[in-house]
């Protein structure tokens, strides 16, 4: 993929259209729980961090696709209006 500054909803767009898959960001947030009590469970400081880490990434995952639906059912009411 190429450089995606105009931001993160055009780098969706692009993978919607070349079906490319990525982790949702309910499943980084769990992955990240999951990292993050392992790391608690066996002391490791970097394995926790790494699960705060990924529990962030998932937040901001899951704020750009409510972002996106909302963009997306605003386009839909706007056609709407002009069909």
């Amino acid at each position: 993929m190429t450089n995606a500054n105009p931001g993160t909803a055009v780098a969706v767009k692009i993978c919607r259209e070349r079906s490319i898959v990525m982790a949702s960001g309910k499943s980084d947030k769990v992955k990240g729980r999951v990292k993050e009590a392992a790391g608690a469970l066996t002391g490791n400081k970097k394995l926790k961090r790494k699960g705060l880490l990924d529990q962030a990434v998932g937040n901001i995952k899951q704020m750009m696709e409510d972002a996106i639906e909302v963009v997306e059912n605003f386009f839909d009411w706007v056609k709407g209006l002009f069909a």
